[in-house]
């Protein structure tokens, strides 16, 4: 009789390799500082939230802060006026969930 209790070794080296694999291909984005570190998980390199962080976020702290901004408006003032009205807590500062709010908003 086989023992079906346990699952055999190469089925769980496929999966710790599947699980490796998944962890080095999703892309992240780590900001804080000290032991307040936040990881999030981007979303895909042709998704227009990453598209708008990579070209404005240039201190990499996934969020998009006054100054970065100031360039987002200047290039693009429509946009701008639009995306500002998701800054749901008024900061002045846009966050990749409000940026996400307004470009799902945009696209139904």
């Amino acid at each position: 009789m086989k023992n079906t209790s346990r699952p055999h070794a190469s089925t769980a080296k496929l999966f710790r390799t599947a699980a490796a694999l998944l962890l080095l291909t999703t892309p992240m984005l780590s900001f804080g500082s000290g032991g307040n570190t936040t990881t999030k998980i981007l979303p895909p390199p042709n998704n227009p939230v990453t598209k708008l962080f990579a070209k404005y976020d240039t201190d990499h702290d996934g969020k998009l802060d006054r100054q970065e901004l100031k360039q987002f408006q200047a290039e693009d003032p429509t946009d701008y006026a639009q995306a500002m009205t998701f800054d749901k807590d008024h900061d002045g500062v846009l966050s990749a969930d409000e940026i996400s709010a307004w470009k799902n908003s945009a696209h139904k």
